[in-house]
Parts: C-alpha cells; sequence; structure tokens
C-alpha cells in the first residue's frame, strides 16, 4: 500500500475518489450487492493461521506489561515501534477489497473483489513488502493516511484507535490468539473473488463489509 504513484482511473457516476488514497479499477456504470456470504465452516480449523504466519498481524504479539494498560491504550499511534504498529493487523483482509465512496452521502461502499495480491487462503498479502511497487493505488498506512480514517473497515484497529476507539473484542491482541478474528467471522476468507478474474467490480457490492 502507498501514498505515492496512484493512477487515476475513471469513476462510475455516483462514486468517487476518497482523497488520495483510493483509486477504482472499474469503468462500470451500475452495480448491484451481493448478500453477504457464508463463513466457511473450515476456516475454524484452517492450520494455516498459526502463530508461526508470517502476516504482519499474525505474529507473536508484543508482550506487555500485565500489570499496566496494553501499549494501543497508552501509546499514540505516532509513537508506535514497528512491531507495535504491525501487531495491529488482525490479519482480515477488508483493506484489500475494492471500494467506492458513494457521491451523495460519502458512504464508502465494498465489493467482493479483492487486490490482486491478496491470498485468498490467508488473508493476507501475498507480496507484502513489494506491495507499493505491485500495486500503484494501494495505501501505506501510516499516521499522516489514518488523518481521515473512513475509509478503512469499521473494524479495523487503526481506525478505531485513530477515532479514540477501543479495539473490537475478538482482536487477537486482546484474545493472545491470532484465530480468533475468523472465529467471529470478521474476515474475507472463503467470500471474495480475485480481480483478475472480475471486469466490473461494481456488480459485486456488498453489505457485510461496513
Amino acid at each position: 500500500m502507498s501514498e505515492g504513484g496512484t493512477t487515476r482511473r475513471q469513476m462510475p457516476a455516483h462514486a468517487s475518489i476518497v482523497s488520495e488514497v483510493f483509486v477504482s479499477r472499474s469503468t462500470a456504470q451500475s452495480g448491484a450487492t451481493s448478500p453477504a456470504a457464508p463463513l466457511r465452516s473450515d476456516l475454524l480449523v484452517s492450520p494455516l493461521y498459526s502463530r508461526d504466519s508470517d502476516h504482519p498481524g499474525l505474529r507473536p504479539m508484543p508482550a506487555s506489561d500485565t500489570d499496566g494498560p496494553a501499549f494501543w491504550q497508552t501509546t499514540p499511534l505516532t509513537a508506535m515501534s514497528t512491531e507495535q504498529w504491525e501487531s495491529l493487523c488482525d490479519g482480515c483482509g477488508k483493506c484489500c477489497l475494492n471500494k467506492y465512496a458513494d457521491e451523495e452521502t460519502g458512504a464508502m461502499r465494498y465489493t467482493s473483489v479483492a487486490c490482486v495480491l491478496l491470498d485468498q487462503e490467508q488473508c493476507r498479502c501475498a507480496d507484502y513488502e513489494h506491495r507499493a511497487q505491485r500495486v500503484s493505488d494501494c495505501v501505506t498506512l501510516t499516521p499522516a493516511t489514518l488523518r481521515n480514517p473512513t475509509w478503512l473497515p469499521e473494524t479495523c484497529a487503526y481506525r478505531r484507535l485513530a477515532e479514540g476507539r477501543p479495539l473490537p473484542d475478538w482482536h487477537p491482541l486482546l484474545t493472545g490468539d491470532p484465530a480468533s478474528v475468523f472465529r467471529a467471522g470478521h474476515t474475507v476468507y472463503g467470500r471474495v473473488h480475485s480481480e483478475r478474474d472480475i471486469d466490473n467490480p461494481m456488480l459485486f457490492l456488498i453489505d457485510w463489509v461496513q
């Protein structure tokens, strides 16, 4: 994800670009909302989501003082270490979905069409280190890009902390279990399509991500 090198593309008439954050990859003119996809039961026991995963949001959690508040309650986003910052990612994959901002309401509309780099089995970027070079409209999360965090899913820890809200109770930093996000039904696993296979993302609008 990267702030720079953004390629602007034509948006549908009822949608608009979200500042410098997201650019549509579609020139579609209309679309319909896809029903919420059921949670695949096999993800509850999937061996892919182990503590040894190299996904930044599924690495071992930073040590915290058990006698005091957790680091995310006391450390501003601007002062977090790289390890702390990366551990905020819950590995849900929602931010990797194509999305649009409604011109009239400003509301974000998500689709079930995912970035070409999303590993749909592990809900992680398949080339996290080089994502900015490979996907021009990918945005690197920084305190600067979080000044207006509404382009992120409302369950996202980065957005919630930027807005002064607590982490969701299923977040791995609270449960100590990277799989808790999957058991809570907050991942895109088994529910999305790759943009490689979709010509018109606007035909795949969804309501299970807000």
